[in-house]
């Protein structure tokens, strides 16, 4: 029985100008990459584990491994600032 995991995902206007900088295949990996994001985690840069044979049945390349590493590194060279106010009405970048 395949399991159907459901999570909602809100997007800041930042993210959403930044996906149109991505490739398809970009998007799909980043999309599976945020929706595992804690709101509220305990260090800037956890280590997270995702599960991309989701991807691999979405993709026709017969080296998936390789074609989704390479995918990893070229959003890895894309850079993402988003800015937020703080309590006391300042900019803050994250």
């Amino acid at each position: 029985m395949e399991e159907n995991n459901k999570k909602l995902v809100v997007k800041h206007n930042k993210l959403i100008e930044f996906k149109g900088r991505m490739n398809l295949n970009e998007l799909k990996l980043f999309s599976l990459i945020i929706t595992d994001v804690r709101e509220h985690q305990e260090r800037q840069f956890e280590k997270y584990y995702i599960n991309v044979l989701s991807l691999k049945e979405q993709t026709k390349d017969k080296n998936f491994y390789n074609y989704i590493k390479k995918v990893a590194f070229n959003l890895e060279e894309k850079r993402l600032q988003v800015e937020s106010i703080n309590e006391k009405g300042k900019k803050l970048l994250q």
